[in-house]
């Protein structure tokens, strides 16, 4: 928002010089008693003009090429800003880079000192050794060709993401074997107390005696099953026979 009013009021300034160079002419031209007013009018306007272009601040600042990153692995992040100057053939000379542990804090992580340089790209962070999961908030300031020393821009940050090993506590997602556990407190459900049947028991044994046509007879251990054993009665109806199922 600061930048925007920067430009807006650069932009003013600009136009109200330009009308006022225009002023000044007509008035020592028709109105000489005039010419000191319009001369101190020029000053006042030539001073807001510079005032306004002093007010230019680096911008877009990023980190890692981020809009104020979460997770930062890297233990030298690079960090990025550009200028929204309007002037023309406008050139970087140098810059200072201010980091602090708190928003508008001072600079008491890092302070670059002014760097003589042109780069503002991927500008290696060579402050005190970072630490996992904490934020970070940096700004900038620049200086042009002519040794003016803008204002700093508005505050970014950057957030370390898990730097150690020893900060990764979670545990893996795997399967567990609880059914020993679920069936600690089951029971068996009966009408009273029952004993399983020992080692001398003998398997029960189930008779069963049918009436069957003899045309149906031979499928009757297909039907049954091997564990039934078919026999005939001594008494025979007529037209079919009797039959005696054994289950053992």
């Amino acid at each position: 928002m600061r930048a925007e009013l920067a430009l807006a009021l650069r932009a003013m300034m600009h136009s109200l010089a330009v009308a006022a160079r225009l002023e000044i002419s007509v008035r020592l031209t028709c109105y000489p008693f005039l010419t000191s007013a319009m001369i101190n009018l020029r000053s006042t306007l030539v001073c807001l003009a510079a005032a306004s272009a002093a007010v230019a601040a680096p911008v877009r600042l990023q980190c890692e090429r981020l809009n104020n990153p979460l997770g930062i692995d890297s233990t030298v992040p690079r960090l990025s800003w550009q200028n929204d100057s309007t002037e023309r053939n406008w050139r970087q000379s140098a810059y200072e880079i201010l980091v602090s542990s708190a928003a508008g804090g001072k600079p008491d992580v890092w302070d670059s000192g002014k760097q003589s340089s042109a780069d503002s790209v991927d500008i290696p962070y060579l402050g005190p050794k970072l630490e996992s999961r904490k934020r970070y908030y940096w700004t900038v300031r620049v200086w042009d060709s002519h040794g003016k020393m803008s204002m700093a821009a508005a505050p970014a940050w950057w957030e370390m993401g898990l730097l150690n090993l020893s900060d990764w506590t979670a545990k893996w997602i795997a399967w567990k074997d609880q059914l020993e556990e679920d069936r600690a407190g089951i029971s068996w459900i009966s009408s009273g107390p029952t004993d399983r049947p020992g080692a001398g028991a003998s398997p029960a044994r189930l008779d069963i005696s049918l009436s069957i046509q003899h045309n149906r007879a031979a499928r009757c251990g297909d039907l049954c099953g091997s564990d039934v054993r078919l026999s005939d009665s001594r008494e025979r109806p007529p037209g079919g026979s009797e039959a005696r199922l054994e289950y053992v």
